[in-house]
């Protein structure tokens, strides 16, 4: 819109956009969303401003493009009625004169958080009260909800089951903790697979359902029924499909829960999952050092609060599965991201932030030669940051799969000859 003001056409931009996307997004959803982006810039045609007049007729304009094609389900709410909703804020900002920049700040303050539904947090009461094998999955909504944790350990203890962790739940659940399973998926441990395989009820809070948490949606937690705790309203239903839902924030809802629920035992269950690896197991020799021998020597020589970050592979998940994390941001990775280069400057953010504690940059040789660079600022600003630096002169994580999924058919995977001398690129920078 900004590039074409001077034109005068910003209808035409919009429904160029329109048109692109709909080639681009061949789906139920982008044919929606392209024809009502389409309507809409009908609507506004050739016009030289975007103010709230202008949005108001692109936003109703945008609202019959979606009816003509039908409605499209989010969540429990269409886009239809949320356009619709835009649409008259616009045309109120309008009669009163408003300018767009008072419009979105009002915007801005209008956004509340979701209240959880009475009735919603009845019904999980109920599932678990006929549940016999429950699992408590936890994401990265527990750790990013303002004071959630304290109210998470609580429920995972007055429910007395396994608790599995996304990679972004790290720390939600302490490591050692008794009825702790470790990461699931993917990646994940024995004991965390099995339990979500084997559940009757699985209380996901805080997460999204990535795939590398369910790989397959349709046969994840076959056997159970699926309750999804979130904020994000779009994210229910949008990977795997739920018995029940409950927006709101994961604080609040546990709270609420925490009001009703009653101390459980689930003995046999528990003991079963927990019989089960919650780490990976790896053949020993005295020729080889395996990753968790390497990661379990890190814990013993580092204080138990050290922050650890990483980047982005077969190291990443070693870190998770091996170290055990205690408490929110004791674990820096990049998670849905995928940053390769993430960890170094994560790392020096940490140890700037918490002087006094033990900051460990955990990454592979392919990684670590995206941001290496930034030992200038280590360096610079005397940051006491522990890297280490898994080599094994391959892009790890993706050679894995060539060789699991790709039958070893390996393609620009291989480092061999490629890396400098680590040791002596930190000496460049003054540090050992």
């Amino acid at each position: 819109i900004r590039d074409n003001e001077a034109e005068g056409d910003i209808g035409k931009t919009l429904m160029k956009a329109g048109m692109k996307m709909a080639a681009l997004v061949p789906s139920t959803m982008g044919t929606l969303m392209s024809s009502g982006i389409m309507e809409g810039g009908k609507a506004i045609g050739k016009k030289g401003e975007m103010g709230p007049g202008e949005l108001a007729d692109f936003l109703a304009g945008f609202a019959r493009g979606i009816a003509h094609r039908g409605k499209c389900q989010l969540g429990d709410r269409t886009i239809l009625d949320a356009v619709d909703a835009g649409a008259r804020k616009a045309q109120e900002a309008c009669a009163e004169g408003a300018d767009m920049g008072a419009m979105l700040r009002r915007a801005s303050h209008d956004l509340k958080t979701p209240e959880p539904d009475a009735g919603d947090i009845q019904t999980l009461l109920d599932l678990i009260e006929g549940a016999r094998k429950p699992l408590v999955l936890v994401g990265g909504g527990v750790i990013r909800s303002k004071g959630a944790v304290p109210q998470f350990r609580t429920f995972i203890e007055r429910l007395n089951a396994p608790v599995a962790s996304t990679i972004m739940g790290g720390g939600a659940c302490p490591g050692n903790h008794r009825l702790f399973t470790g990461m699931i998926g993917m990646h994940g441990s024995h004991a965390s697979n099995l339990a979500s395989d084997q559940c009757d009820l699985l209380i996901a809070v805080g997460c999204r359902f990535s795939d590398r948490v369910a790989t397959d949606p349709a046969t994840f937690a076959p056997n159970a029924k699926i309750v999804h705790i979130d904020i994000d309203r779009a994210e229910i239903n949008k990977n795997v499909q739920t018995d029940h839902h409950i927006i709101g924030d994961a604080k609040q809802v546990l709270k609420l829960l925490l009001e009703r629920l009653p101390q459980y035992e689930h003995k046999e269950w528990k003991d079963f999952v927990l019989s089960f690896p919650r780490e990976t197991e790896y053949g020993e020799s005295e020729s080889v050092l395996t990753p968790k021998q390497v990661l379990s020597a890190i814990a013993r020589k580092c204080p138990q609060d050290s922050i650890v970050a990483t980047d982005v592979g077969q190291h990443q998940m070693w870190a998770i599965q091996h170290l055990h994390f205690d408490y929110p941001g004791q674990l820096l990775t990049s998670g849905g991201f995928g940053t390769m280069g993430f960890g170094l400057g994560a790392a020096i953010g940490a140890k700037q932030g918490n002087p006094d504690k033990t900051v460990i940059h955990i990454t592979g040789d392919g990684c670590f030669r995206m941001n290496g660079n930034e030992l200038a600022t280590v360096a610079y600003y005397g940051l006491p940051v522990i890297t280490v630096i898994f080599n094994n002169r391959n892009l790890g994580m993706v050679r894995q799969w060539q060789s699991l999924i790709y039958d070893h058919r390996y393609s620009q995977t291989s480092l061999e000859n490629r890396s400098p001398v680590f040791v002596k690129f930190a000496d460049a920078f003054g540090l050992k």
